[in-house]
């Protein structure tokens, strides 16, 4: 009897001890928190184990197509790379043609899921164009963007969209 009872107990401390610690081998990154076996990403990473930067999908060489108020600009190349501030940021070095003293311009946005939403009032050409707002979601595939957004340029209101091709 006492043999049995033994092994009874010594399974259930087995069980109970097995259910315990559901985070004894799960190792989060990048400052994430393990919670029963689960990681819990920190803002700008994503993954099992908060592995992946939530920025890293909209990285890479893109051309944009736009339609602003009945003016049509195709295959306008235009850069993606993390922002150095948070890896929820990304910066957009070419944004909408938009040039100043003949250098492009570079947009912060910030990424959420598979969402970009444009940092607002972004001023530049000695504050002859303000980037007002914009949104934009990528596709399941990681390949298109569309988008949309508002202007500014020496005192008249825009409004484009248009997409964004992985190249």
């Amino acid at each position: 009897m006492k043999k049995i009872l033994f092994a009874f107990l010594t399974a259930g401390m087995f069980v109970f001890s097995s259910c315990a610690d559901e985070c004894k081998d799960v190792t989060c990154e990048n400052g994430g928190t393990c919670n029963e076996g689960v990681c819990e990403c920190p803002a700008g990473y994503v993954g099992d184990l908060c592995e992946t930067k939530e920025n890293e999908k909209f990285v890479g060489s893109w051309k944009y197509n736009e339609s602003c108020d009945g003016a049509v600009v195709t295959d306008f190349p235009v850069s993606i790379t993390e922002a150095s501030s948070s890896p929820s940021k990304i910066a957009m070095s070419g944004f909408g043609g938009f040039q100043c003293s003949g250098a492009n311009i570079i947009v912060e946005a910030t990424v959420l899921g598979n969402d970009i939403t444009l940092s607002s009032n972004q001023s530049f050409c000695s504050g002859g164009l303000t980037i007002n707002s914009g949104t934009g979601s990528i596709n399941a595939s990681g390949n298109s963007i569309s988008f949309s957004y508002s202007y500014t340029f020496n005192g008249s209101t825009g409004n484009c969209s248009g997409t964004y091709t992985k190249i």
